[in-house]
C-alpha cells in the first residue's frame, strides 16, 4: 500500500517565523515582542486567504509554550511543540467561526477559559474567520477580552476586519498581512521544487505564481495539480492547458489587429480560438493583462526590463487609446456573463475598442503643438461665461489650436458656448478643436466632469466626447457616477455606469437621441435606453426613459420612481406597505417632463414587475415571503398576492388601486387559512406559555384610501371578514385552563360590528356553547354567553379537583370588542361568576367551603390588557382576591387575604401579599402548584398577619411574616411565641433556601412527640431542601443549643447533612472524612436514627452529668467519631438498642476508686472494669494504690468498638497509657436481652517498666509471693528504665460478678 501523500501547503507550512515567507513588517514585531516577553493578550490577523494568518498564530502559540521557554525561536522539538504541529494540543483551541457562529458555541469555549492551561504556560484561544461570529457572540467574547485571565492568549484571524466591532479592533494588536509578491511566491514555489527533486520550467512557475494572486496557499495548491498534469514536472506547454490559457503569441497579435483596427483579421482568429476550444473568457483576461503592461513599459525608462514585443506594441499605441482599451475590456469581462456566448461578448468587446479607436492621421494633427501637460481646466463664472485662461490660443497654456474658420462656428467663442449650453464643470483632457474645416469639432477626454442642469446635476463623469456642428457623442465609463434631481426622492450612486450617447443641437436646443445604457445601482444590476428632447414651452424638456432589469431590491425599485403629481400617491403607498423583498423581470417606462411636472395626459409612468419574498406593512401587521405579479400605470396599481406568510397562516389576496373624484383609493380582497394560533396571536401577543391546535379559514376585504399610514378602522376605511375554527384546541397550563373541541363561525364588518356567529367548545372537559348576544350590546362590545350548572372541579387547576365536589350555576361572558370604525377599540376578556352553591370545596383552611355555603367567585381575563401582559382578577368571596398581570417571562401583582381594606397597587416584577387570615392549614402548600416557577418575579409580603397556623396537631400562635428583597435572596421574617427568624429563598436556581432562627421553642407531650413529629415528616416534599441553623432550640423547656444543617427530604427518609452544633458540653463536628450526618427514616411505625459524626468535649464530667449519668471517672477531654443508629427519634435515644461503629480517644483519665460497686448504672459499672487499682490487686498482690492513691489514671485512652445487638467488640485493642505503664484490652462485652452490657471475654496485658534495683524484680520473674509489694514508678522512673515486663490476665463473668484471671508474666526488650 503506498505511503500517504501529503499535500504541499501542508508540507511544507512554516514551522518558525525563519521560514515564513514574506510578512516581515508583522515577524519583526513579533519577534521583538516574543524575545522581550511584553506579550499582548489579543492580537488580531487581518488579510486575504493564504497570506499566512493561521500559520503565524500557530507559530506564535509554540514560542509562548514551547517547554524551553518563552521565545520567538521554539525548539519544533518538545512534546507542546509537536501536538502544536499536528494540531493535537489541548491548550492551543481552535475555532471556526464560520461553522460556530452562535452565541451558545461561544459561552461554551469561553467558560472554560478561568481554568488554567492543563500542561502549558498559556492557553491559546484561535478563532478564525472572526467576522463570521454573530452579534451576541462577540458580546460574550468582548466581556473576555476586556478583562482576559493573565493565562490566556487570543489570536484572531479574519479576511475582513471592516465587518469587526470597533470593540474587538480596540482590544487587540492589529497586523495587516499583505498579499505576497510574484517574486516571493516564485522564489518559494522553485525551492520546493528542488526540494522535491521535479523538473520545471521558470516560465510554468511564474504563470502559477501569477494565478496566485497573492495567495500562497493558492499557488500551492496549483503546484500540487501541476505536478500531477505533468507526471512529475511543471512544464509551461502543461500549465497553459491545465489552466485554459491561450497561446501568448495569438494575445499579442490579437491586440495588434485592435491596434491596427483590423477588424475582420480580428474576428477571424477569435473564431479559429473558439475553434480550437480555447477559452475565451481568458483570452479577454489575458488581453487586459497585456494591455497592463504595455501601459506599464510606457512610464518605464528602463527598457532591458521589458521584452522587445512589448515595447514594440507601446510605441504603437497612445497612452490615452491604451487606457479607453483597458476600460472597455474591464467591462467587457462584467459582461460576458451576460452575453449569449463567450465568443459573443468577446467578439462585441473587440469591435467596441475598434469602433472607438480614433483615426490615426486626424490624430497626429490635433496634438501636433500639444504641450507636455494635457490638461485643461473649466471654469464657469456666475455669468456662465468661461474663464478666457484656459482656451487661450498663446504658446504657454495647455492646448495651442490650429484655428481655422467655418462658416457655422466662427471662433473658440463659439464652441465655448456650445460647453456653456451643457453646463459642464471639471478636467476635460487631450482637448483638440478643428476650426475652419467642412467639419469642425471638438474631442476630448472627461475626467471628474460635472454636468450642472436645472432639473438634474450628473457627476463624475468619465470617458470620451466629442461634437461636430450639429450632433456630439458621448461615450461614458465612470466608475462612481452621482446622479441627483427634483425628478428624484434621493441622490442616486451609479457604479460601473456605461453608455454611448448620441447627442444633437437644434434650434429648440440640447437632444439625446435613443441612446443605451447601464450602471450597477446597490448592488443591482440594469440597462435601458433614454432620449431627451428640449422642449421650449415646457422649460427643462422632455424625457424618455426605459430601465430593465433581471432583478432589483425593492429600495433601488422604488428609488427610480419619478417624482410625478400623477404617481406620487401611488408611490407613497408603495412605500408605507413594502419594508423588504426584491423584484424580478422589472420593466419600467418613464415619458414626460424632466422634472416631473405635468398637469395634463402628455406624461406616463409604467412599471411591470414579479415581487419575490416581499415584506408587507399593514397597520404594524407584518406579511413576509409574498410573491406578487403586479403592473403600475400612473395612478393604478394592480396585482395579486401569493405564498404570504402571516403569523403562521397562508395569505393570498388581489389588490388593486383606483381612482373615485379626487382620491385614490386600495382595494385588497382576498383569504389566509392555516393554524388556529395565527387567530390567537392576532388577537393578544402575551399569553405566555400558551399550546394550541386546530386551524382556521378566513376571508377578508379592506378597502381604504391611500395614505402613509393604513389603519384597518379608520373612518375612511372598511374591513370585512368572516371566519371559521374547526378543531380548535387551546392549553394554558399556566393559568390552568384548557379549551379543547374549539368550534366557530363568525361575521364581522367595521360598520356595524359582529353581527352574527357562534363559538362552541370544552372548557375543562364542560361542553359549552357561547350564542351572540345580539340584544345586550355595551358600548364598544360584543357579548358571547353561556350560563348552566358546572362541576367546580373542572374549573380549578388538576391537582386539587379531587378535592372539589358538586356542581354550580355558572355565567361564562366572552367579551370581544365591537371595532366599530372610528371608535376606540375595547380590551377583549373573560369574566365567569358563581356563588358556588351546590360545589363543596373540601381543602384545608381558609379555603374550606361546605356545600350549603355559599362563597362568590368572579374571575375576570384579559389576554391583551397591554402590549406586553395579560390581566387576571379574582375575587373568592372574603377569603382572597387580587390582580395578576402575567408576561411571557414573568408575573406580577397582589394578593390580598381578608376582608379588610388595602390600599396596595401593582408594583413591577413583583408579587405583593397583604392582609389578614384566621386560620392557615400548612398542609396546603402542597398542593401549591409550581405553574410560574419558570418566570421572574419577586414575592413580597408586606404584612401578612395569620392568627393560628396548624400542621395536623401542631400548631402556632399568631403569627407576622414580612418580606424584604434583595439581589440574591427573598426574605422573609417571621415572629411568634415559639419561634423567631428569617426564611432566606434565593434567586438562583443553584442555590438552596436557609432558615435562620433566633430560636425554636417546641413542647411535645410525653404521649405523642412522635405523632406530631410525623406530621412534619409526612408533609415535607421530597423537592424541599434548605438549610437550617438556631441559636437556640429548646424542647420541652430544655435547651439543646445552637445547631446548623442542610435538610434533603426523601419519601422514606430525612437527612441532615453537614450537622455541627453544641449542646451544653457536648459538640458535633465533621469526622475526618469531612462528613457530619444525621439520617432519620422510618419503615412501617419504626423510626430509625443514623448518625455518622464527630462527638467531642472539652468537660466531659459536667457533660456527662448533663445527661443523666454520675460519672466515677474524670476526663480533660474526649472525642468519638461514630457511624452508629438506633430505633428511634434522636432525642429518644437508649444506648440499649445502639449499634454501629465507634473510634475515641480520650485524654487525662482517672477511674476513681468507688466501693459502691452495686450501682444500678452498667456504663458505671463497665466503665469501672478497666480500674486495674480495684479490679486486679487482689489477685496479682500488687498494690496499685500506692502509684494511683485516687484511682487509676491514664494519659491517654484510645480504642475501637463495634456494638452489635448481641456484643461490644473491642475490634481495636483499648489502649490505657499511664506514663511508661501501658494496659492494652482485647475481646468482647456479651450485651442482654434488652441491650444492656452483661457477660465478659476480655484479655488485658500489662506492661510495666522496672527499675534495676528493685527487689521484687526476681519475684515477677517466678519466686514466690510473699509480703513484698511492688511499686511501679510510672512516669517518675519512665527514662531510666531499660527492662519491662508484661503480664497478662483474663477478665470473664458478668459486668455484677467479675472474674480476673491471672495467665502468667512474660519479659521483652524496649524497644
Amino acid at each position: 500500500m503506498s505511503e500517504h501523500y501529503e499535500v504541499l501547503a501542508r508540507k511544507y507550512r512554516p514551522h518558525n517565523f525563519k521560514e515564513l515567507v514574506g510578512q516581515s513588517h508583522t515577524i519583526r514585531t513579533l519577534v521583538n515582542a516574543l524575545d522581550n516577553n511584553h506579550l499582548h493578550h489579543g492580537f488580531l490577523f487581518t488579510g486575504t486567504r493564504g497570506v499566512g494568518k493561521t500559520t503565524i498564530a500557530r507559530i506564535f502559540a509554540k514560542s509562548v509554550n514551547c517547554e524551553t521557554g518563552v521565545s520567538s525561536n521554539p525548539c519544533g522539538k518538545c512534546e507542546t511543540c509537536l501536538e502544536i504541529d499536528l494540531g493535537q494540543s489541548v491548550d492551543l483551541i481552535e475555532l471556526d467561526a464560520a461553522s460556530h457562529t452562535g452565541v451558545d458555541n461561544m459561552r461554551e469555549i469561553l467558560e472554560n477559559a478561568q481554568y488554567t492551561p492543563t500542561k502549558n504556560l498559556y492557553k491559546i484561544y484561535l478563532i478564525d474567520e472572526v467576522h463570521m461570529l454573530s452579534k451576541s457572540s462577540f458580546n460574550a467574547l468582548l466581556k473576555t477580552l476586556e478583562e482576559p485571565p493573565k493565562h490566556i492568549k487570543f489570536l484572531l484571524a479574519t479576511t475582513d476586519p471592516k465587518k469587526l466591532p470597533i470593540t474587538i479592533l480596540s482590544r487587540c494588536l492589529q497586523f495587516n498581512l499583505n498579499k505576497l509578491t510574484h517574486n516571493e511566491i516564485l522564489e518559494h514555489l522553485k525551492f520546493i521544487m528542488n526540494s522535491e527533486k521535479l523538473e520545471f520550467e521558470d516560465k510554468a512557475l511564474s504563470k502559477i505564481a501569477d494565478f496566485g494572486n497573492g495567495s500562497m496557499r493558492d499557488a500551492l495548491s496549483l503546484l500540487d495539480q501541476s505536478i500531477s498534469y505533468g507526471n512529475g514536472s511543471v512544464k509551461d506547454k502543461d500549465i497553459t492547458e491545465m489552466l485554459g490559457l491561450v497561446n501568448h503569441s495569438d494575445i499579442a497579435k490579437l491586440a495588434l489587429l485592435v491596434i491596427e483596427k483590423k477588424a475582420k483579421e480580428a474576428l477571424l482568429l477569435i473564431r479559429d480560438l473558439a475553434h480550437r476550444g480555447e477559452n475565451l473568457s481568458t483570452t479577454l483576461k489575458d488581453l487586459t493583462s497585456l494591455f497592463h503592461k504595455i501601459s506599464t513599459a510606457q512610464m518605464i525608462v528602463d527598457e532591458k526590463q521589458i521584452s522587445p514585443e512589448i515595447i514594440d506594441l507601446a510605441n504603437k499605441i497612445s497612452a490615452q487609446d491604451l487606457q479607453l482599451f483597458y476600460q472597455i475590456a474591464i467591462n467587457g469581462q462584467k459582461d460576458m456573463q451576460h452575453s449569449p456566448s463567450e465568443q459573443t461578448g468577446l467578439e462585441m468587446t473587440i469591435l467596441r475598442m475598434i469602433a472607438f479607436h480614433p483615426d490615426q492621421e486626424n490624430t497626429e494633427k490635433k496634438i501636433l503643438k500639444s504641450s507636455h501637460s494635457d490638461k485643461t481646466t473649466l471654469k464657469k463664472n456666475k455669468d456662465n461665461s468661461i474663464n478666457s485662461d484656459y482656451l487661450d490660443k498663446t504658446n504657454n497654456k495647455d492646448v495651442e489650436l490650429d484655428v481655422i474658420k467655418a462658416p457655422d462656428i466662427k471662433s473658440q467663442d463659439d464652441w465655448e458656448k456650445v460647453i456653456v449650453e451643457l453646463g459642464f464643470e471639471g478636467v476635460l483632457k487631450n482637448v483638440v478643436i478643428n476650426l475652419g474645416t467642412k467639419k469642425e469639432s471638438l474631442t476630448t477626454t472627461m475626467q471628474g466632469l460635472e454636468i450642472k442642469h436645472s432639473s438634474i446635476n450628473l457627476k463624475g463623469l468619465e470617458g470620451q466626447l466629442s461634437f461636430t456642428r450639429k450632433k456630439g457623442e458621448m461615450v461614458i465609463n465612470s466608475a462612481l457616477l452621482k446622479t441627483s434631481s427634483n425628478f428624484l426622492d434621493k441622490s442616486l450612486e451609479f457604479f460601473n455606469f456605461n453608455a454611448l450617447l448620441n447627442l444633437n443641437w437644434s434650434r429648440d436646443g440640447f437632444e439625446i437621441n435613443p441612446s443605451s445604457f447601464s450602471a450597477i445601482l446597490e448592488d443591482q444590476k440594469f440597462e435601458g435606453l433614454i432620449s431627451f428632447v428640449s422642449i421650449p414651452t415646457k422649460g427643462s424638456g422632455d424625457i424618455n426613459l426605459r430601465i430593465s432589469s433581471q432583478k432589483i431590491n425593492d429600495k433601488s425599485a422604488l428609488s427610480l420612481f419619478p417624482n410625478t403629481t400623477y404617481l406620487a400617491p401611488t408611490k407613497g403607498g408603495i412605500k408605507s406597505l413594502i419594508d423588504c423583498g426584491f423584484f424580478e423581470g422589472v420593466s419600467l417606462i418613464y415619458r414626460g417632463p424632466l422634472d416631473g411636472r405635468y398637469l395634463d395626459n402628455s406624461g406616463s409612468f409604467v412599471m411591470r414587475a414579479s415581487g419575490r419574498d416581499i415584506c408587507l406593512n399593514l397597520n404594524q401587521y407584518k406579511i413576509s415571503g409574498v410573491d406578487s405579479d403586479f403592473s403600475v400605470n400612473n395612478f393604478n396599481l394592480k396585482g395579486k398576492l401569493k405564498n404570504g406568510k402571516f403569523l403562521g397562516s397562508e395569505v393570498e389576496a388581489d389588490f388593486e388601486t383606483f381612482k373615485s373624484g379626487s382620491n385614490l383609493y386600495l382595494n385588497i380582497d382576498g383569504k389566509s387559512i392555516g393554524p388556529f394560533s395565527s387567530l390567537l396571536d392576532l388577537s393578544t401577543n402575551s399569553l405566555g406559555n400558551v399550546n394550541s391546535e386546530g386551524f382556521h379559514e378566513t376571508e377578508f376585504f379592506y378597502s381604504s384610501p391611500i395614505k402613509r399610514e393604513y389603519s384597518l378602522l379608520d373612518k375612511s376605511s372598511k374591513l370585512e371578514v368572516t371566519s371559521k375554527i374547526e378543531k380548535g384546541k387551546l392549553n394554558m397550563p399556566d393559568l390552568g385552563f384548557s379549551l379543547e373541541n374549539i368550534f366557530s363561525s363568525l361575521s364581522y364588518n367595521s360598520e356595524t360590528g359582529f353581527d352574527e356567529g357562534y363559538v362552541s367548545l370544552k372548557l375543562n372537559s364542560i361542553p359549552l356553547v357561547f350564542d351572540l348576544d345580539l340584544e345586550s350590546k355595551p358600548q364598544g362590545y360584543s357579548f358571547f354567553v353561556s350560563e348552566k350548572p358546572i362541576q367546580v372541579k373542572h374549573l380549578v387547576p388538576s391537582k386539587v379537583r379531587d378535592s372539589i365536589s358538586g356542581s354550580a350555576m355558572t355565567l361564562v361572558q366572552v367579551a370581544v370588542p365591537s371595532m366599530i370604525r372610528g371608535k376606540d377599540i375595547k380590551r377583549s376578556y373573560l369574566r365567569l361568576t358563581s356563588d358556588l352553591l351546590g360545589a363543596m370545596i373540601n381543602l384545608p383552611d381558609p379555603f374550606f367551603k361546605a356545600k350549603e355555603d355559599a362563597a362568590d367567585l368572579n374571575l375576570v381575563f384579559y389576554p391583551s390588557f397591554a402590549d406586553q401582559y395579560s390581566r387576571l382578577e379574582f375575587r373568592l368571596g372574603e377569603i382572597i382576591r387580587g390582580k395578576f398581570n402575567i408576561y411571557s417571562q414573568a408575573v406580577e401583582g397582589f394578593v390580598i387575604a381578608g376582608s379588610k381594606k388595602q390600599s396596595i397597587t401593582i408594583e413591577r416584577d413583583k408579587i405583593s401579599l397583604i392582609g389578614s387570615i384566621e386560620k392557615l392549614d400548612l398542609s396546603i402548600l402542597s398542593l401549591f402548584d409550581q405553574s410560574i416557577s419558570n418566570k421572574t418575579t419577586d414575592l413580597e409580603i408586606r404584612q401578612l398577619e395569620i392568627n393560628e397556623v396548624v400542621l395536623s396537631t401542631f400548631s402556632l400562635p399568631r403569627t407576622i411574616i414580612e418580606s424584604v428583597n434583595s439581589k440574591q435572596f427573598m426574605d422573609f421574617s417571621f415572629s411568634n411565641k415559639i419561634l423567631s427568624g428569617h426564611f432566606y429563598i434565593p434567586k438562583s436556581i443553584n442555590q438552596i433556601p436557609l432558615i435562620d432562627l433566633d430560636f425554636i421553642n417546641l413542647n411535645f407531650s410525653q404521649s405523642i412527640p412522635g405523632s406530631a413529629f410525623s406530621d412534619i415528616f409526612n408533609n415535607l416534599s421530597s423537592n424541599f431542601k434548605f438549610k437550617f441553623k438556631t441559636k437556640s432550640t429548646i424542647l420541652n423547656n430544655i435547651e439543646y443549643g445552637n445547631w446548623a444543617f442542610d435538610l434533603s427530604p426523601s419519601a422514606s427518609s430525612l437527612i441532615l447533612n453537614n450537622l455541627e452544633g453544641t449542646y451544653g458540653r457536648w459538640g458535633l463536628a465533621k469526622n475526618k472524612n469531612a462528613i457530619s450526618r444525621l439520617t432519620i427514616s422510618k419503615k412501617g411505625l419504626v423510626w430509625r436514627t443514623h448518625l455518622e459524626s464527630k462527638i467531642y468535649s472539652g468537660s466531659p464530667e459536667k457533660a456527662f452529668k448533663q445527661i443523666g449519668i454520675d460519672p466515677n471517672f474524670e476526663m480533660d477531654t474526649i472525642f468519638a467519631e461514630t457511624n452508629v443508629s438506633w430505633q428511634s427519634l434522636p432525642w429518644e435515644f437508649d444506648y440499649a438498642n445502639l449499634v454501629g461503629d465507634i473510634y475515641f480517644e480520650i485524654e487525662g483519665l482517672l477511674i476513681q476508686n468507688r466501693e459502691d460497686l452495686e450501682t444500678q448504672n452498667n456504663i458505671l459499672r463497665l466503665v469501672n472494669i478497666f480500674n486495674v487499682t480495684d479490679s486486679f490487686e487482689k489477685v496479682t498482690n500488687l498494690d496499685f494504690r500506692k502509684l494511683y492513691r485516687s484511682g487509676f489514671s491514664a494519659d491517654s485512652v484510645n480504642g475501637s468498638l463495634k456494638i452489635t445487638s448481641d456484643s461490644i467488640q473491642l475490634i481495636k485493642p483499648l489502649v490505657f497509657k499511664s506514663g511508661s505503664s501501658e494496659f492494652k484490652w482485647k475481646g468482647e462485652i456479651g450485651r442482654d436481652e434488652i441491650g444492656y452490657p452483661d457477660s465478659l471475654a476480655l484479655e488485658v496485658i500489662m506492661t510495666l517498666p522496672l527499675r534495676e534495683y528493685l527487689p521484687a524484680y526476681a519475684f515477677l520473674l517466678g519466686g514466690p509471693i510473699t509480703a513484698g509489694v511492688v511499686y511501679i514508678a510510672g512516669k517518675a522512673f519512665e527514662r531510666n528504665l531499660d527492662q519491662i515486663s508484661s503480664g497478662s490476665w483474663t477478665v470473664t463473668g458478668t459486668l455484677k460478678q467479675p472474674k480476673t484471671d491471672f495467665q502468667g508474666w512474660f519479659e521483652e526488650s524496649k524497644k
